[in-house]
């Protein structure tokens, strides 16, 4: 996989992020018990042609906040001085489960900084704080059971890790992922964002069911929503090139907002 480690001190926070590629920037946000490298699948076919940023969320992965950030409000905060600093106006937001929760909620509050908002089955979207499943498994071989339509198709594209190592990351993301959803997970509503959005949802979908967000959906453009068959919670390790196939399509298409010139 190509791209560079990179680290980002800021108010109490070291940000652990991988950068790679050149062009108009897209800042990945991965979800619960996960980090940036919830994305690797996806990472040198979207490279190839975007300036892409895949940081560990505060207490994921290799970033690390002192103290540690306690509430989604926290990490939203958070986001501020990191977006500010590696990702300059406009660009596209992703985010993955809860990723895609604080991403849509830090849209709300900097609509004018973006280009186009892309979902991968976002929790809170149905309204409820289903996404803490990934939380709740009781092992690596559970978990992944969840999350993947199918696990030995998924191998293939997971980031490599021995199995102390991956076993050590896991019960961190996890104690983290329970300590911000003390008080559960928002609901969230897409219907008055002043930006572009697509919505990708695997079909096969395990935590956050496929069926439920189309209720979800009613009401907003055809076209939003983009369902990739055969593919579970995570289909950027699931079916990376269906995956990239949707991103590249909104890509092309997404203008940015209002007044903000492209660069």
């Amino acid at each position: 996989m190509d791209g560079h480690r990179l680290t980002l001190p800021l108010d109490g926070i070291t940000w652990s992020y991988l950068e790679g590629g050149t062009g108009d920037t897209v800042v990945f946000l991965h979800g619960a018990v996960s980090l940036g490298q919830v994305w690797t699948g996806a990472f040198p076919r979207l490279a190839a042609r975007h300036r892409v940023i895949l940081p560990d969320l505060p207490g994921f992965g290799d970033s690390e906040a002192n103290p540690p950030l306690e509430t989604l409000a926290d990490v939203i905060a958070a986001l501020d001085p990191f977006l500010d600093a590696v990702a300059p106006s406009p660009f596209t937001l992703v985010g993955n489960s809860l990723g895609g929760t604080l991403a849509t909620l830090w849209t709300r509050s900097h609509p004018q900084r973006l280009r186009g908002l892309v979902l991968v089955a976002p929790a809170g979207l149905s309204g409820g704080a289903e996404a803490s499943g990934p939380a709740a498994a009781g092992s690596l071989r559970e978990m992944n059971s969840r999350l993947f339509s199918d696990v030995g198709r998924a191998r293939g594209n997971l980031p490599h890790f021995s199995v102390p190592q991956a076993r050590m990351r896991w019960a961190r993301a996890r104690s983290t992922t329970r300590r911000w959803l003390r008080r559960g997970i928002p609901p969230i509503s897409l219907e008055d964002l002043p930006v572009p959005i697509r919505v990708i949802w695997g079909t096969e979908d395990r935590i956050l069911p496929y069926a439920e967000v189309l209720r979800a959906m009613e009401g907003l453009p055809g076209g939003t929503l983009v369902p990739l068959a055969d593919c579970g919670h995570l289909p950027q390790w699931d079916c990376p090139e269906a995956f990239v196939a949707a991103v590249e399509d909104f890509l092309r298409g997404s203008a940015p907002p209002r007044g903000v010139p492209r660069p």
